[in-house]
């Protein structure tokens, strides 16, 4: 202990784990394992911090005081070193050590929606009757996120609208809440009472008051009778304009169909089935084939595939039977949780989408309106269903950060879409893809690429 104690005055985290670690194997004293595993922790060293603390709560027996805090620890290292399905477990032993606990809920409900099991997540969250009242920002956020998709409660708006109090004054918070509720008032399969569509609309107009060049959460108003639209004309052309080299080398397959998500503020999952204005086809592509395409394919049948939203996007036009048959000819295709999550959200914005868009024409230089009929609505509103069905069935693994992509951020926003493919490099997986330059990047080693095509 005493040289433990050196060591960690010295700043030296590692050598004063280590020790720790060493007199604990040698006398089998669970009190010391735990203590090296917090400094393992502490000092980012998390595989060694998980070992430690598996290893104590197998020294220490069901009855261990300390079982909690050990629990606690694994759930933070798992889910920093992106192992979300560990962190799950362990959250999930957290919470069976003690029912009531508000922070194991919150954990165990924290590793669900990390895992875009929102479902599961809501059921967590209210499995005593009430909802766990939310004790922070990120919290709060979390509880109406969730409870706008899955509460049956019709008192459920102005729960989260007494919440919103709580944080006056921040925009950006305030501005995401009232979105995730007017989704929640969109849906048709729950209803809101007259008196919390008021109330609703009243803090809209409040926020709005408050908030006016907010960027979350904005109204426009109407032109002038003759352009009625333009007020958003500004808007859409700089829009327009900034996004209009990435739109170019998109179109041309100098850069992935992600690089256009990402400029447009879109999820990726969206542009990957609104790839053109006009009905989405599948058909045969005849390009010549890298004979390395030639050997992921062959490959594929006994190794692990990771699968795109690109190549899932175009599964989800063919018909099902086709789709499955093209699945099936790999031993194993994942996915990542991001990309799930990402899914799920194209679907609830697809779902909001009006039969109008608004858009910039260049040509004449003014605001074009652009229709879909109801049918093209339906069929698009179909396709991101059958997406979210084919990404919820495969195997997932969580990507929480970029760690084989080194010339990029790991923990920027937005880098999503790159998820499939940094894990496949990572692992020497083969990638499974739906674009031209995902396709014939040669900068991702340890990754082969799949192109999807129907038969």
């Amino acid at each position: 202990m005493k040289l433990a104690e050196r060591y960690h005055r010295g700043g030296n985290l590692v050598l004063a784990a280590e020790t720790l670690r060493d007199g604990a194997d040698h006398w089998r004293d669970a009190r010391l394992m735990a203590m090296a595993a917090g400094l393992f922790r502490e000092a980012r060293e998390y595989p060694r911090a998980r070992w430690c603390a598996d290893a104590a709560l197998r020294m220490a027996g069901a009855d261990w005081a300390g079982q909690g805090r050990m629990y606690a620890l694994l759930v933070e290292v798992e889910s920093a070193d992106g192992r979300m399905d560990r962190a799950t477990d362990a959250a999930i032993s957290l919470l069976a050590l003690d029912p009531l606990d508000p922070e194991a809920r919150w954990a165990l409900v924290k590793c669900y929606a990390a895992r875009a099991l929102g479902q599961h997540a809501w059921q967590t969250l209210t499995e005593q009757g009430e909802p766990l009242d939310p004790r922070s920002r990120d919290e709060t956020l979390l509880w109406v996120g969730l409870g706008a998709s899955f509460s049956a409660d019709p008192q459920f708006t102005g729960r989260a609208l007494a919440l919103m109090q709580r944080w006056p004054d921040d925009e950006e918070l305030l501005g995401r809440l009232l979105g995730a509720l007017h989704w929640r008032a969109a849906e048709p399969a729950e209803p809101m009472s007259e008196e919390e569509g008021e109330q609703l609309r009243e803090a809209t107009a409040s926020y709005l008051e408050r908030f006016p060049d907010s960027t979350v959460f904005r109204a426009v108003s109407l032109g002038t009778p003759d352009n009625p639209l333009e007020n958003l004309a500004e808007d859409l052309r700089r829009h327009h304009e900034n996004t209009g080299e990435v739109r170019e080398k998109v179109a041309s397959g100098e850069l992935p169909v992600g690089m256009l998500a990402l400029a447009a503020g879109r999820h990726y999952a969206e542009a990957c089935m609104r790839r053109t204005a006009e009905r989405p086809v599948v058909y045969a592509a005849d390009i010549p084939l890298d004979p390395s395409e030639t050997l992921a394919v062959q490959a594929a049948r006994t190794g692990r595939v990771m699968l795109d939203t690109s190549a899932a996007a175009t599964l989800a036009l063919l018909e099902r039977g086709v789709s499955e048959q093209l699945i099936g000819h790999s031993q194993v295709v994942m996915t990542t949780d991001q990309l799930l999550a990402d899914t799920l959200q194209a679907k609830e914005s697809i779902a909001l989408r009006s039969d109008m868009t608004l858009a910039w024409d260049e040509r004449s230089a003014s605001t074009a309106v652009l229709t879909s009929t109801p049918e093209q609505l339906a069929a698009l509103r179909s396709t991101a269903a059958r997406l979210v069905e084919i990404m919820q069935s495969a195997p997932r693994v969580s990507r929480p950060e970029l760690r084989s992509l080194p010339r990029l951020p790991s923990s920027r926003r937005g880098t999503e879409w790159l998820t499939a493919v940094d894990y496949a490099k990572e692992h020497g997986h083969i990638l499974w893809c739906d674009g031209q330059t995902d396709r014939g990047s040669q900068d991702h080693r340890g990754a082969t690429y799949d192109p999807a095509r129907s038969p």
